[in-house]
């Protein structure tokens, strides 16, 4: 047993340990939403010789959206006359939210051969909850009746409030150095 420890301490103390700080600017110059922001953090890479490392990262991002909306109207179906026929109205329904929080764990294996590297790994999300300013406006007053014959099935809204809640995610990401 006290030759299993030891050799256990043997192999441990020949991993090297890197610490480092990370930061940055966020940006996306095309299109008319885009996500700005900023996003530092701490690091580590553990090698365990010349061929394999893991790194190890958290990162806070925070990212400024200038007020990015989701739309999501739906129509509302009231019986008209006698006829089997229904007035649809249309409600416009959006979410608007300014901000996004997130705190990033990417965890990864690092295999090195020559000038080449590969790595895989797996990125774990925590997104705070979005504070997203909910409204809906009643839009019959440009169309005030407008006849159909059946419901559809665009009656509801397909986001409620709880879609913003906090949520943990999960993802991958691999690489060639």
């Amino acid at each position: 047993l006290s030759a299993a420890f030891n050799d256990i301490k043997f192999h441990a103390s020949a991993v090297q340990f890197a610490p480092g700080l990370t930061a940055g600017i966020n940006g996306t110059f095309f299109g008319p939403n885009s996500f700005k922001g900023f996003q530092f953090g701490a690091a580590g890479t553990f090698s365990f010789g010349e061929e394999i490392s893991a790194g190890v990262e958290l990162k806070y991002f925070h990212r400024i959206n200038n007020d990015y909306s989701l739309h999501d109207d739906y129509y509302t179906y009231t019986p008209y006359g006698g006829a089997g026929q229904y007035n649809r109205q249309l409600y416009s329904n959006w979410y608007s939210m300014s901000t996004l929080h997130s705190f990033e764990a990417p965890v990864s294996i690092r295999y090195s051969s020559g000038k080449f590297s590969f790595f895989a790994g797996g990125n774990f999300v925590y997104s705070i909850a979005i504070n997203a300013d909910h409204s809906v406006l009643d839009q019959s007053a440009n169309n005030p009746v407008n006849l159909v014959n059946t419901v559809g099935s665009d009656n509801t809204p397909k986001l409620t409030n709880s879609d913003f809640n906090s949520r943990f995610g999960m993802g991958y990401l691999f690489g060639l150095a």
